[in-house]
């Protein structure tokens, strides 16, 4: 009997220790995706920056002197 609750013990303790596992393994590519995303919006907000700003010089070149 002790050895059916031994191996019954061990299994439960493996299945925990895979369940963890696996969702220790889903956050750090949950963080690694979010840390991606995020430069992307950064780099984009920048671009976008970058644009209106090279917008506005022919219009300031073109103003009268």
């Amino acid at each position: 009997m002790e050895k059916n609750k031994l191996q019954t013990d061990m299994i439960t303790e493996n299945f925990v220790s895979d369940i963890r596992a696996i969702i220790e393994q889903g956050q750090r590519q949950a963080y690694a995706t979010v840390g991606q995303i995020a430069v992307i919006t950064y780099w984009n907000i920048g671009r976008r920056i970058v644009e209106e700003d090279s917008m506005e010089l022919p219009v300031l070149n073109m103003a009268p002197s």
